[in-house]
Formats: C-alpha cells, structure tokens, sequence
C-alpha cells in the first residue's frame, strides 16, 4: 500500500522519497554554483525490526513519528527532511558545513538515545528497558561531492561504516584516492578533460567521478538503495 500523499509521508508527514531527490535536485545546483556548502544526512533506526518484533508495530510507528518531531525541531525551517523508506530518514541541509551537521546530528543522537526509550514506555504503558538509538552518514557538498548521487554514495557509505562499527554513531563520508589508469582513455579524451576541468575550476578527479555516477546510474546501480548494507 502506498504511504504517501501528496508527495508526504502519511505517518510522519516528511517528504516522500521522490519528492525528496527531486528536491535535492533542484536545490543543490545553486547552492553549488554560488559557493555556499550543503550537508546531506542519511540515517536509520538501530535494530528496528527488533522494536516491531518485541514491542508491536504500533511502538514503531511512533518511534517513527518521534524521529520525525525531533529531526524538524532540531534540523530547522530551512532543511528538507524525508522519511526515505522504511526506517531510514534522508534530510538536507542547506547552508550547513560538516562540522555543524555533526554537531546538529549528535545532538539528535544524544536526545534519542537518552529520552527515546523512557517517552515510548509512557506513550504506549509499556516497559522499554533499553535505550533506542540511530545511526547516521554525513557527506557535503563541495567537500564530498558536486553531485546528488555522489553524495547519497557516500553518505550512504558513511552510515554502513557507522552500523559496522557499533551504531548508534555518526560518521562523515571519507575521502576517496582515485588513480586514472590513462590506457583507459585516449589522449584527445585527456586534453579535453584537462581543458574542462579549468574551465569548470574543479579538479579532473571530481568530474570523472561524476561520470562514473552518471554511468552506474544509467545502469540503475544505485548503491544508496542497497538495503542490504542497511541490516
């Protein structure tokens, strides 16, 4: 059944995932071009099915809707929140660097991991013994990524290292070493990558990673969407 109306989410009233991308389409450009960064977030709640399993699906609808609540109070008028699918929650935040989503976002993580558990036991008359936490990825634009499937790549990326690691964590997108075997293009290709890159005043590394996310998304190989990297 489908859980969005009118471009939002029914439960949380979040944008829907469509919606979002699109939004995050259109947004990004000029923030790009007028040298202003963005941050993007990707997360989700740790061991959700476990909440569904032990507590009941209506527990996990308001841990959704709780998740909800906070990300907008915490994260501002000016971010666009989605609930991405599932229990995955995507936002943007425009005008915001690394170093002050990571300070936003662990704000949030502290909130939820502290008050989380206690506010469902008393919501719904239940005992909840164990705190509830999330994990999240953080990648920005221009640090990370010009383009919005490099930066759902690598936040993406970010959050699986932050699961792997423990969860309830934060991680910022690494950086990426990147060596052009020339074998694999001509010297014409190279002159006018070279010539494109001062054009454009960003590096060639950048824009053949932008042409590699062009071809894997030509290829619908969308590793953002893997939920399997979300277990």
């Amino acid at each position: 059944m489908d859980s969005s109306k009118g471009g939002k989410d029914t439960l949380t009233g979040l944008w829907n995932q469509k919606i979002f991308l699109r939004k995050l389409r259109e947004a990004l450009p000029e923030l790009r071009d007028s040298k202003q960064e963005v941050s993007f977030i990707f997360g989700d709640i740790d061991r959700f099915d476990f909440i569904n399993k032990e507590y009941g699906h209506q527990a996990g609808d308001e841990v959704l809707i709780y998740l909800a609540d906070l990300a907008q109070s915490t994260l501002g008028k000016t971010a666009i929140i989605s609930r991405f699918g599932g229990d995955e929650f995507a936002a943007v935040l425009p005008k915001v660097g690394r170093e002050e989503s990571l300070l936003r976002m662990d704000q949030m993580r502290r909130t939820i991991e502290a008050e989380l558990h206690g506010w469902l036991s008393k919501k719904l008359g239940i005992s909840v013994p164990k705190p509830i936490s999330i994990s999240i990825g953080i990648a920005a634009c221009p640090t990370d990524g010009r383009t919005e499937y490099e930066l759902l790549r690598k936040a993406s990326e970010a959050l699986y290292r932050a699961k792997e690691e423990g969860r309830n964590q934060i991680r910022l997108a690494r950086a990426e070493t990147m060596s052009t075997k020339t074998t694999h293009y001509t010297h014409s290709q190279l002159e006018r990558l070279s010539k494109l890159s001062e054009e454009l005043g960003t590096s060639e590394a950048e824009l053949l990673r932008e042409g590699m996310d062009d071809l894997l998304l030509k290829y619908e190989f969308n590793e953002f969407l893997d939920r399997s990297l979300m277990g």
